[in-house]
């Protein structure tokens, strides 16, 4: 703010204390409007109106553009379940992320990239599978597909020469673990597959 010399040194403090103010609502306007533009995003591609799962997705700081490959990241814990991802795991997963319609190098395809790099904090992972489930919930949709997908990433490395059990025991755990989260009924199903 450039000085006004006509304004005494107090007249002076109080206008620049005025346009600090004007300019804090600016961006506090700015915030609000963004943070509204990213819950209308995520409720078009969850699919949901769901006030409290839009909220809570925004609070991680997800947008429309990563909420669109939420449903890939029980894949991504299934691979993960032994400590590494394999390239069979990755390039399974990596196939879901365009067949879900994903453009490479996109925020979507980014935020997977990273969690197929480093393996994610299980908090993250379990918030995202209690969101899942309410996702599911509010659609009326069925978790099976999601479940044989983590089926599919665990079978992509796994048994000896295409011999023996293609699913580890640390892989058969997190299935069971996806499982649970997203409801009994799938849990108890799941577990007379894996059993």
């Amino acid at each position: 703010m450039s000085r006004d010399t006509s304004l005494t040194p107090e007249e002076q403090w109080f206008a620049e204390k005025e346009a600090r103010r004007r300019e804090q609502m600016r961006e506090e306007l700015q915030r609000k409007a963004t943070g509204e533009r990213r819950k209308r995003e995520l409720a078009g591609s969850l699919g949901t109106d769901d006030q409290a799962l839009i909220e809570r997705l925004a609070a991680l700081g997800l947008d429309g553009d990563v909420a669109s490959v939420l449903h890939l990241l029980p894949m991504v814990q299934v691979a993960w379940a032994d400590g590494s991802v394999s390239v069979s795991e990755r390039r399974t997963i990596l196939e879901a992320v365009a067949a879900a319609g994903v453009t490479p190098g996109s925020k979507a395809a980014t935020f997977i990239a990273s969690l197929l790099e480093s393996h994610p904090s299980e908090a993250l992972l379990n918030e995202i599978l209690a969101i899942m489930r309410d996702i599911l919930a509010a659609r009326g949709l069925k978790p099976s597909s999601l479940l044989e997908a983590c089926q599919h990433v665990a079978q992509a490395s796994g048994g000896m020469l295409g011999l023996g059990n293609r699913i580890s025991s640390e892989e058969a755990d997190a299935i069971q673990k996806v499982a649970q989260a997203l409801g009994p009924a799938v849990d108890e199903k799941i577990s007379s597959k894996l059993g």
